[in-house]
This record gives structure tokens, sequence and C-alpha cells, in this order.
């Protein structure tokens, strides 16, 4: 078995570096095959263990590995559609999983997690057979009850995603999923100071300009001809808005070193927001009657600082360090927009603001602001509907 195993981990290996020295596909197809080879392999071991738990665990990390490098949007659908079948077919998403190999161990507990998440990510990917493909393994393994056809449906509805998400979130209750999923916020977020400066450094030459036919876009940063997206099928507000979802449901209260190192970076790239937008409308003369040049309601601006939010909310509900100071930041800005300002603001922006500026650690007012400013998320708000 040992031999077997490591003869496929050489077979995918093979196939990742053919899959850039050709355009055949061959690499692809030899890659994709591998990884549903190493997951019938596990299943197999899943059904008839005899390997020791330090073998089992480096087979189930070396799977993981594969699942995690195939969910790059990038790489040939083939080879993701591969990775979502075998998902499924590993049986690491079941339930019995870890009965089968001796019960709670710590490490397989969140490998096991972490592949769940990993077909979270299939669920939107820009391909369709990939996205059926992750819902068929899901199905297999979370209950026939899904809301889907999936050899009908064309797409994937948002209510499956909401579906998937609680489910995970009610079998994998805990540090290492509350980890996971503010981790997930954070990732989709990470650029949003960045952002930020680049829409800043454009307002700045419409804002001086007296002559508009002078603009003519000569004098921006941004690139006449920006890069592909590589998955247009992914949200990352539904990302953001599912994960802080979940996260408000936990009733877990003590958060270690890890998570309240997340949790310092949300609320510090929050508060720089927060901080940019009170400073140009306690400077700007005129601000709550330029809409044109207001952050909040930029498009490439709005996703990232409503994700940051509401991972702020959930930071300062779940009890991370230094509450006070992005509570305090939220109502310093309400306070200097005013209310003719406050009136300029995304309202989906001015939401979240009111909630952080009132939050606190285990307040359900906190909670229930939480969730309604999860708009695109009404059934989790309301978990009787589901």
């Amino acid at each position: 078995a040992e031999e077997l195993w490591e003869m496929v981990m050489n077979m995918r290996e093979l196939g990742r570096m053919e899959i850039e020295d050709e355009e055949s596909g061959a690499g692809t197809r030899l890659a994709g095959n591998a990884v549903e080879l190493l997951a019938l392999i596990l299943s197999s071991a899943t059904l008839c263990p005899t390997d020791k738990n330090d073998a089992v665990l480096n087979k189930v990390s070396d799977f993981f590995r594969a699942l995690l490098q195939s969910t790059d949007p990038s790489l040939y659908w083939m080879l993701r559609h591969s990775a979502a079948v075998a998902v499924g077919t590993s049986g690491i998403l079941r339930d019995d999983f870890l009965d089968t190999f001796g019960g709670e161990e710590p490490d397989l507990k969140q490998l096991k997690l972490k592949s769940y998440l990993c077909v979270l990510t299939f669920l939107q990917d820009s391909d369709e057979d990939v996205r059926n493909a992750a819902g068929r393994s899901l199905s297999s393994t979370l209950g026939e009850n899904t809301l889907i056809d999936h050899n009908v449906m064309p797409h994937l509805p948002l209510m499956e995603l909401e579906v998937t998400y609680k489910r995970v979130g009610e079998r994998h209750h805990g540090s290492d999923l509350t980890l996971c999923l503010l981790s997930s916020i954070l990732s989709e977020c990470r650029n949003a100071p960045s952002k930020v400066d680049l829409a800043l450094t454009e307002f700045s030459y419409s804002e001086r300009c007296q002559d508009v036919s002078n603009l003519l876009n000569l004098s921006s940063k941004r690139k006449i001809f920006e890069a592909e997206d590589s998955n247009p099928f992914s949200e990352p507000l539904v990302t953001c808005q599912l994960s802080a979802s979940i996260l408000g449901q936990s009733s877990l209260r003590v958060c270690n070193k890890e998570m309240l190192d997340v949790m310092e970076e949300l609320t510090s790239k929050c508060s720089v927001i927060v901080g940019t937008i009170k400073a140009r409308a306690s400077e700007k003369v005129g601000y709550d009657k330029d809409v044109a040049h207001n952050l909040t309601w930029s498009n490439e601006i709005f996703p990232s600082f409503h994700g940051l939010l509401l991972g702020s909310i959930v930071s300062v509900y779940l009890g991370c360090r230094s509450p006070d100071t992005i509570v305090n930041d939220a109502r310093d800005l309400l306070s200097a927009l005013g209310e003719n300002g406050q009136r300029s603001v995304h309202p989906c922006i001015l939401e979240a603001l009111l909630v952080l500026s009132s939050a606190s650690a285990g307040n359900d007012s906190t909670k229930d602001g939480l969730f309604k400013a999860c708009f695109l998320v009404p059934s989790l708000c309301m978990p009787s509907s589901l």
C-alpha cells in the first residue's frame, strides 16, 4: 500500500510539472487522475484500516494538500473537477471518518474541516461541472435532502451554499472552525487598505480638477486593461457574510492566541479605513453632497470594507483584544459624519457601522445586528426557515 501511494504521489507531481510544459492537457489529466486515485486508496484504507495513526495522518495530509492546490481558479477546469470528485470518493467528509481511525484525532479532525472548506470553494467555482461535482460530493455526505438537482440545474443557488455553511457549522463547531472562518474573512478583505489608497489617488485628480476635459484618464494609476478575474463566479461578499453568520451563532467565548491575532488584524485594518473616512468627512467641505468621491459607494472598496466591518463585529462579539478601540472608532466616525453625512454613506455600510458602534462581547443585540447586516443570507438570519 505504501509503494502504491508513493507511486501515485509521484504520478501527480509529474503531472503538475507537465502542466506548464505543454498545452496538450496531458499533464492536467495525469495530475487529475492522480488526485482521484489518491482518494480511492484513501477510501479503501478507511474501509479496512491497517495503517497506524501516523501513517494515516500522513496520507490524509498528502491528500488535503493535493485538494487545496487544486482549488486554484487559474488551473485547468479538468483538474479542479477531478479534485471536486475525489473529495467525495475519499470518504474524508463522512461522519464516521474519524471513528474509523480511533475517534477524535485532533489533526485528522482539523484536516477534515479544512477539506469541507475546500469543497465550499469548489461550490463557487467558475465552471459548472466543477460546482456540480462538489455538490454531489456534499450530497453524499450531508444527506439526501439537497435543495437542487445537480443533473439539471445550471448553477448552484445561494440557498445551497447557505445550508451547506450551516451544516458545516453544526458539525464542526469549535475553535478550529472559528479560526478557519475568521481567516476566510481576513483573506477576502486583506487588500482593503491598499484599495482605499488607490481610490484616494484617483479621487485626487478629479477633486482638484477645474476643467473635466483635462482629466482624460491620463493621471490614473489604474491599468487601462485590468487583470482578468480568475473566478468571476466567486463572490467575496457572500463568503464574508456566510462566515460571519456562522460565527455569530458560535457559543465559543475562549479564544486562543492564533484566533486573537486574526481578530486583531481584522479590527486594525477596519480602523485604518474608518479613520480615513472620518478624516475626509471632517476636512472636506461638502463631503455629504459628493457621492462621486464617497469611498463607501466605490465598487472596488464596498465588498472588502463591509467584510471588515462584519469581521470586526464578530471579533468584538467573540471577545477580541481591546474591543473598545474599534467600537470607539466607529462611534467617532458616525459623530464626524453627522446626520447629513450619514445619509451620504452607503446604507449597508451605515447599518454595519451602527452595529459596530454599540457592539459588545456576547451581547444578543450585537448578534441580532450582525445577522441583519448580512443582507445576502436572509435565511441564516431566520434559522427556523431552514
